[in-house]
């Protein structure tokens, strides 16, 4: 048997001692079983997901952030913001993070503004054992201007931005509120903004909206203004088209057609007198109004205007000789009516033009001879104008005198041309008037008739005349007929009844195709001519009665109404609000 003697023995040197103990842990340590080191496994999550760019003074300048992994742990951040315009390039920054993610330490700190004249490295401590950098590069580039690209207002039937003169119309339904309106606005780049914010404004008067983005702004003049009219009802049609009218205008045409003040009677002249409907009772038949004077003779009623309580006549306009004026005191069908004026013209006038207008306690009426034009070379109309005292129709008496007469220079000389009629027509509580030769084109004149504003393009391949101006809901209006050359049964939709905005945008802009097709009887926004189109039929008659006549009223509950005759064709009569 073996056996095995351990003998102890003293040892003598510390240092042996020592490796002894050493080469005991080592084969201890590696008689331990082996643990596996503890690691994050989900190390993607520690990241900065956008740069977010301030000013100093900490306003957002919606930077487009670009984010770069150059390796595990570091990063490049390319963020490109506008130019502010101000030197140096101090700027704010946030780093944002994925939901849950919030880092232990930001190295340097971002608490403060930091310059940026050269790219910031910035070391992020998500962990004890995670950190990453990310490189700051902001970059400064010229901004892209603002545009606002539309606007919405609650409402609003008609928005036009202009942006090469920055102006913005916006038209409402009539009775809209002005005064607390709060626009809706789009804007590019995305980055633009509204100085001051969105915000209620008083449109009584146009407001100014700045847009800015970065150092570039600008500023818009944002107008809302009443539409105008927003419904329409047909009190009486006695057009052809509706085979309505009395029997007698088969064979005697309507040459006319007035209201009273308050739009309670339609007064319609025709060959033989004239008629007063009550638009009340509109299916009731019409009385006839006395056109008699006391001495027996016959008024003068051809062509009815109506100003305030008084009815105006005026024998055919279209002649030479002298022009006589007729009115009615009141309205009432026995009344008598007295003659008011009568004008001597030269030989050879042709008056084609009988326009009426009250100012204070007197009617002013003007008269248009375009004989000038007829002859070689032509030469400019001549307006005459004659003043009517109140009192002296209340008390039958007679101007014995025109007032002036003045020729209506610059005219020709414009390229206004002749035309198959002619009308001048008084703008309200304004100096100018608005000049219609019929197929040439339409004009804007000032109270001396000198440096005429024309439209772009004739009213029509025909004739208008029969106008009207007049104001209503903050707005000034002229309206007047269309007839067309062609107008017979087969094309019941040449005659129209047009209603143009003067106080709208671009009244002096093109309104050719005046003839279009639209739906009848509705309101129609065309190049900001806002019109009622009214198919009147009919057949084609006797030349010189073969044209159009309108007229107004206002009632004493303030609605409006319009009346448009085409001779030959009958006649309408509407209420709009």
């Amino acid at each position: 048997m073996f056996h095995l003697f351990l003998k102890f023995t003293k040892i003598k040197s510390p240092f042996i001692l020592l490796i002894g103990f050493v080469s005991f842990m080592l084969v201890f340590e590696s008689c331990k079983k082996e643990e596996p080191e503890v690691v994050d496994p989900n190390l993607s999550k520690y990241v900065v997901e956008k740069v977010k760019v301030l000013t100093t003074k900490g306003e957002d300048l919606n930077a487009q952030s670009t984010i770069t992994k150059v390796n595990e742990n570091e990063s490049t951040v390319d963020a490109i913001v506008p130019d502010d315009g101000n030197d140096g390039k101090r700027f704010k920054i946030e780093f944002q993070y994925p939901s849950g993610i919030t880092p232990v330490s930001v190295t340097p700190s971002v608490a403060d503004s930091i310059d940026f004249s050269v790219a910031k490295t910035f070391t992020i401590k998500f962990t004890e054992a995670v950190s990453r950098k990310f490189t700051v590069n902001i970059i400064e580039q010229a901004p892209q201007a603002p545009v606002i690209t539309a606007i919405t207002i609650t409402g609003a039937q008609q928005t036009v931005i202009e942006e090469d003169v920055r102006r913005i119309s916006v038209r409402v339904a009539q009775g809209t509120s002005l005064t607390a309106i709060t626009p809706k606005i789009t804007l590019t780049p995305s980055t633009a903004i509204i100085v001051g914010g969105e915000k209620a404004l008083d449109f009584t008067n146009p407001q100014a909206i700045t847009v800015k983005n970065g150092g570039s702004s600008k500023t818009y003049s944002v107008k809302v203004e009443d539409y105008g009219f927003t419904k329409i009802t047909k009190l009486m049609d006695r057009s052809l088209a509706a085979s309505m009218r009395p029997g007698i205008f088969a064979t005697k045409s309507e040459t006319s057609i007035a209201l009273d003040s308050k739009g309670e009677f339609a007064f319609v002249s025709y060959g033989d007198g004239i008629k007063k409907y009550n638009l009340a009772t509109p299916s009731a038949e019409p009385t006839d109004l006395k056109t008699t004077y006391a001495d027996g003779k016959n008024a003068s009623f051809k062509i009815l205007q109506n100003v305030g309580t008084v009815l105006l006549g005026c024998n055919n306009p279209w002649q030479a000789g002298d022009v006589v004026v007729s009115a009615w005191p009141s309205t009432g069908p026995s009344d008598s009516p007295v003659e008011v004026a009568r004008i001597p013209l030269p030989s050879g006038g042709i008056i084609q033009n009988f326009h009426v207008k009250l100012e204070g306690a007197n009617i002013i009426a003007y008269f248009v001879d375009r004989a000038p034009l007829r002859k070689s070379p032509k030469e400019d109309p001549v307006i005459y104008s004659v003043t009517i005292p109140l009192a002296s129709v209340l008390a039958g008496q007679k101007v014995t005198a025109f007032t002036s007469n003045q020729k209506m220079n610059g005219l020709v000389t414009s390229g206004v041309g002749d035309g198959p009629n002619i009308e001048l027509l008084p703008i309200p509580n304004s100096n100018e008037f608005f000049y219609n030769s019929g197929t040439s084109t339409p004009t804007i004149l000032n109270s001396s008739f000198g440096s005429p504003a024309a439209f772009s393009g004739a009213l029509v391949n025909g004739s208008s005349v029969g106008m009207k101006a007049f104001e209503h809901n903050r707005g000034k209006y002229i309206m007047w007929g269309v007839f067309s050359w062609s107008t017979n049964a087969a094309n019941p939709k040449a005659s129209k009844f047009v209603l143009l905005d003067v106080t709208k945008k671009g009244y002096r802009s093109s309104i050719t195709e005046i003839n279009s097709e639209l739906a009848n009887s509705k309101f129609t926004i065309w190049n900001d001519v806002q019109k009622i189109d009214v198919g009147l039929g009919g057949i084609s008659g006797e030349l010189g009665d073969y044209y159009c006549q309108t007229t107004f009223a206002t009632t004493a509950a303030g609605k409006l109404r319009l009346a448009c005759l085409s001779a030959q064709n009958g006649f309408v009569v509407y209420e709009v609000e």
